[in-house]
């Protein structure tokens, strides 16, 4: 299904790079999927790198803890989850300054690791498939402070001036009720209720290509490194 092309002795390579990404919620096969669509690049002879660009709170990190043990403390995300995040919403809307700057230590964090594992490679040539970005760490952090997706897509916009823009950016659609029975730490449907309309919102202002995430893993393989070889093709 997935064979080489005829120049399959021929790699690759541009000056620029060429930057892949794959979004959506928990569950809906990202990291599969990314990793599929790296291995059939690669025996087409197009040597592509698959890169996990989630967001790991380092500078966040005590901070995190601070807020378990203050306003938090007697709520849990697995626990009720309803209760959890009006919480925390409730926190950050009477606390403007400290919102403001729990968005910009996660703003640090994300770029000191976006310009390691994304910017450099990209910046070197490289042809990147990124399980994530900052669309889903954005999106995530604004859902837990109670943010609009106006203001979503605000702070997305904001990050990529200064960061590589995806050349094409797949979202991996999926009902909940699917997603939440392939995960085993997702804390409830609503979490992921809450994050997927705003993702289809995000598609449609960025042009994103749906995937339907139902569909099995080869025919999405399939139709994503068809997508992503004619789109190289047209970068040559």
């Amino acid at each position: 299904m997935f064979g080489a092309t005829e120049n399959s002795m021929r790699k690759v390579t541009f000056k620029r790079g060429f930057f892949v990404c794959l979004v959506g919620i928990d569950g809906s096969g990202k990291t599969t999927l990314a990793k599929r669509v790296v291995e059939q690049l690669n025996s087409r002879a197009i040597d592509a790198k698959y890169v996990y660009s989630a967001i790991f709170p380092i500078l966040l990190k005590p901070f995190m803890a601070v807020g378990k043990r203050t306003f938090l403390r007697r709520t849990s995300k697995f626990g009720n989850y309803r209760d959890y995040s009006q919480k925390k919403q409730e926190f950050f809307s009477r606390k403007k300054v400290f919102a403001s700057f729990w968005r910009m230590i996660v703003g640090i964090d994300a770029i000191l690791q976006i310009y390691w594992k994304v910017a450099i490679p990209i910046w070197m040539g490289r042809i990147l498939v990124s399980d994530r970005y900052a669309y889903d760490t954005l999106l995530n952090v604004g859902v837990g402070y109670g943010a609009s997706h106006r203001q979503i897509l605000s702070s997305i916009l904001f990050f990529l001036r200064l960061f590589p823009n995806p050349d094409v950016v797949f979202l991996i659609d999926i009902p909940e009720e699917i997603a939440m029975s392939r995960k085993d730490d997702v804390p409830a449907i609503e979490y992921l209720q809450e994050r997927r309309g705003i993702y289809l919102k995000l598609a449609e202002a960025f042009g994103m290509t749906i995937l339907d995430g139902t569909k099995s893993i080869d025919e999405l393989t399939e139709t994503v490194v068809n997508i992503i070889t004619k789109r190289i093709g047209e970068s040559i």
